[in-house]
C-alpha cells in the first residue's frame, strides 16, 4: 500500500506543480531527513538497544532531550540566516517557507521517537499503518488541488507539514496506550547516566549515517548545483518510480539478517549462503531487465517534459538492486564484527560518486547524477561482497560482477542515447533477458523443482 501510493504521489507532484519545485521539494526531504539523522544524535539507536532493559519513560526523556533541545538552536539559526539558507538552497527565500521547514525538523524528529515505541512493541500492523498515513494524507491532499492554477511552492510544503502532524497525531493516540504522558516530566525522569552510555554509543553511528547519507544524496546537491532545479526535478521523479523496488530490500533485509544470525553455526550454513547469493543474483538481474522492458511505459502518465525519466529510470533502481546485492552478500561483516570496513566503504564510495557527479552531470545532467550513483553502488556491492567473502564464507561471485557490469553498460547506453525509440529500448532488454534465461535455464529449473516440491509439501499438510 505504502509503495503504491508513493507511486501515485509521484505523478500527481508531476502534473499539479512546476518543474522547479518538483526539484525543490527534493531537496526538502533531503534536508528534512539530514537534520533527523544528525539531531537523533545516534540517541535512537542506543533507545532501540535498551527499550526492553530501561525504564521506559526515563529512557525515552532521556534520549530525546538533547535532540529536541539542539535542533532549536539550531532551528533559531537557521531562521536568522533564513534568506541566505533558502536561496542556496531552493533559490527563493521568504518567512512563510522558513516557519514550514523549521515545523517539519520538529515534527520529523518527534515522530521518530514515537513511531519506534510501536516498532519495538512489536504492533506492526500499526507501526505500518504509520508508514502509510503521510504518503496517505498527501495524495489526498495533491488530488483536491490537482485543477488549481498557480498553487506555489508553499503550497506544497503545508501539504507535507500537514501529512507530518496527521502522522504526529496518530502516534501521539497510539502512544497513550505506552506512556502515561500526563506524568512524562515527573522528577527524576532525566538520567544522566543512560545519556552517557547513548552518547558513548550513538555518535560513532551518526558517522557511518552521514556517509551512507552523502553517497545516496550528493546527486540531487550536485545537480542543483551543476545543473538546474529542471533536471533535479527528472531526476527526483525517476528515483520515485526506482524507490518501488525498495520494498524487496526491505522485504529481503528484514528475513536475511535475522537468519544469519540464528544459523551462523549450522552446519550447512555455507551451502545455504551459496545458495542464496546465486538466488539473489539471478533475481537482481531479472529486475533490471524487467524495469528495462517496461520502462518506457512510465512517458505516458508523465506531463510531456518528463519525457527523459524513461531512459534514467533503469539507471535509478540500481540503488536498491545493488544495495540488496550488497545486504546478501556482505553478512560476513557484521557476524565477524568488522562494522568498520561498512563505514571505510560507504566514504569510499561517496568519493567515488562524488567525482563521477562532477564530471557527468555537467554533460549529461540528470542522466549523469543516474550513471554515476548506479556505477557508485556497483562499487559499494563490490567492496563489501568481497570484504565478507575474505573475513567469513567465500562463496562464486566474479561471474556475477561480470553479469552486472553488462548490465551497467547497457543503462548506461541508454542514458547516452535517450533519443532512441522507446521500443527499440524494450527489445534490447527482452532480448537480454531471453539469452540470460536461455544461459541458466538449467538452475532456473532446478530452483522451480525445489520451490514445486516445497509448495505440494506445504498442500499435503
Amino acid at each position: 500500500m505504502s509503495a503504491f501510493l508513493g507511486l501515485l504521489i509521484t505523478p500527481l507532484l508531476a502534473w499539479t506543480f512546476a518543474m522547479e519545485d518538483v526539484g525543490r521539494v527534493s531537496i526538502y526531504h533531503l534536508i528534512c531527513n539530514l537534520v533527523v539523522m544528525v539531531f537523533t544524535l545516534g540517541l535512537d539507536q542506543y533507545y532501540m538497544r535498551e527499550y526492553y532493559k530501561a525504564e521506559k519513560v526515563s529512557l525515552m526523556i532521556t534520549c530525546i532531550m538533547p535532540g529536541i533541545i539542539s535542533l532549536g538552536i539550531f532551528s533559531y539559526l537557521f531562521y536568522a540566516y533564513r534568506v541566505s539558507i533558502l536561496q542556496y538552497l531552493f533559490e527563493i527565500s521568504n518567512d512563510a517557507t522558513a516557519i514550514i521547514i523549521i515545523s517539519s525538523f520538529i515534527v520529523t524528529l518527534i515522530n521518530r521517537y514515537l513511531s519506534l515505541n510501536l516498532r519495538m512493541e512489536g504492533k506492526a500492523l500499526k507501526f505500518s499503518f504509520s508508514q502509510i498515513i503521510p504518503k496517505l494524507v498527501i495524495s489526498l491532499a495533491l488530488i483536491s488541488i490537482l485543477y488549481l492554477e498557480d498553487v506555489m511552492f508553499d503550497g506544497l510544503l503545508y501539504v507535507y507539514l500537514l501529512s507530518n502532524i496527521v502522522l504526529l497525531v496518530y502516534l501521539l493516540i497510539e502512544n497513550f496506550k505506552i506512556y502515561n504522558f500526563l506524568n512524562l516530566f515527573e522528577k527524576n525522569k532525566f538520567n544522566f547516566k543512560d545519556l552517557k552510555d547513548g552518547f558513548s554509543f550513538g555518535l560513532p553511528l551518526i558517522l557511518s549515517g552521514l556517509a551512507f547519507w552523502g553517497l545516496t544524496s550528493i546527486d540531487k546537491l550536485m545537480i542543483k548545483d551543476l545543473s538546474s532545479l529542471n533536471e533535479l526535478a527528472l531526476y527526483s521523479v525517476a528515483v520515485s518510480f526506482a524507490s518501488a523496488v525498495v520494498i524487496i530490500r526491505s522485504v529481503f533485509s528484514t528475513i536475511w539478517a535475522p537468519a544469519i544470525y540464528k544459523n551462523e553455526d549450522h552446519p550447512d550454513i555455507e551451502k545455504n549462503i551459496r545458495s542464496v547469493v546465486s538466488l539473489m543474483g539471478v533475481v537482481i538481474f531479472y529486475l533490471f531487465c524487467i524495469v528495462g522492458i517496461f520502462s518506457p511505459l512510465v512517458a505516458i502518465i508523465l506531463p510531456d517534459n518528463y519525457e527523459l525519466v524513461s531512459s534514467i529510470i533503469i539507471c535509478c533502481v540500481g540503488y536498491p538492486l545493488f544495495y540488496t546485492m550488497s545486504e546478501a552478500t556482505s553478512m560476513g561483516i557484521n557476524v565477524k564484527k568488522k562494522t568498520y570496513y561498512s563505514m571505510l566503504v560507504s566514504i569510499l564510495t561517496l568519493g567515488v560518486n562524488f567525482v563521477l557527479n562532477y564530471l557527468l552531470i555537467p554533460f549529461l545532467g540528470s542522466g549523469g547524477a543516474a550513471v554515476a550513483t548506479l556505477i557508485s553502488f556497483y562499487i559499494y556491492y563490490v567492496f563489501r561482497c568481497e570484504i565478507s567473502s575474505r573475513i567469513w564464507i567465500s562463496f562464486p561471485r566474479f561471474r556475477q560482477y561480470f553479469e552486472f557490469l553488462i548490465v551497467i553498460l547497457l543503462c548506461t547506453l541508454q542514458v547516452v542515447f535517450h533519443d532512441f525509440p522507446p521500443l527499440s529500448k524494450a527489445l534490447i532488454w527482452f532480448t537480454v533477458l531471453v539469452f540470460y534465461t536461455f544461459f541458466y535455464r538449467s538452475y532456473l529449473y532446478l530452483q522451480y523443482s525445489k520451490l514445486t516440491k516445497l509448495l505440494n509439501k506445504r498442500v499435503k499438510v
